[in-house]
């Protein structure tokens, strides 16, 4: 049993960074930045349904995110700002160590795309295709990125489909011999490391 309670604590997940600053938070303000959010919910909406082109939608999202933080920065006192920055601080630092290759526990495990690193021999329309669905993912995943009215767990749930999806799709485009040379990949290629408490 004493093992189960240690497993479950080297798993927790840390807190979100919203949640954390909302306990330090009076009445007025979480009003405050209710009805900021709402306000920019429906212009992310709006923005969504134009008939702009997929470039021109993603800088003016920019431009909202922008606008949409600075107003709520003003929501905040100035001992808000100073945890926030030092929050952010701490959440570029560890994204720095996932890209030098250390990254979480939560990455362990995974396997790597092996059709990104091997030679399946594709032709050039599979190039294109996928070249594509790259494209077409890459810009999902921005705007889920840009969506403040979702969740920090639904926006995960939403990314993993989306990879899903990609990888499905991705899939279809191969020929059954370049499916199962990706599969042969797949089964051989080495497992990551993970520590474990190998006492009984």
């Amino acid at each position: 049993m004493a093992q189960d309670h240690k497993a479950e604590g080297k798993h927790k997940r840390p807190v979100p960074m919203h949640q954390r600053m909302d306990s330090t938070l009076t009445a007025e303000q979480k009003a405050k930045l209710s009805a900021i959010r709402e306000e920019y919910k429906d212009k992310y909406e709006t923005l969504k349904s134009s008939s702009l082109s997929q470039e021109e939608k993603r800088k003016q999202m920019m431009e909202l995110r922008k606008e949409e933080q600075k107003a709520r920065m003003e929501v905040y006192t100035p001992e808000q700002k100073e945890n926030m920055k030092k929050m952010m601080e701490a959440r570029k630092a560890r994204a720095g160590e996932f890209k030098k290759g250390q990254p979480g526990k939560q990455f362990q495990g995974r396997k790597a795309v092996p059709h990104r690193k091997m030679d399946l021999q594709l032709t050039e329309d599979q190039k294109a295709k996928m070249s594509a669905i790259t494209k077409e993912s890459k810009e999902k995943m921005e705007a889920l990125k840009n969506n403040t009215s979702l969740s920090e767990e639904a926006k995960k749930a939403a990314m993993k489909k989306i990879r899903e999806d990609q990888k499905n799709k991705f899939e279809s485009i191969l020929t059954p011999e370049q499916k199962e040379k990706l599969q042969s990949a797949r089964k051989n290629a080495p497992k990551p490391s993970v520590p474990r408490d190998k006492k009984q």
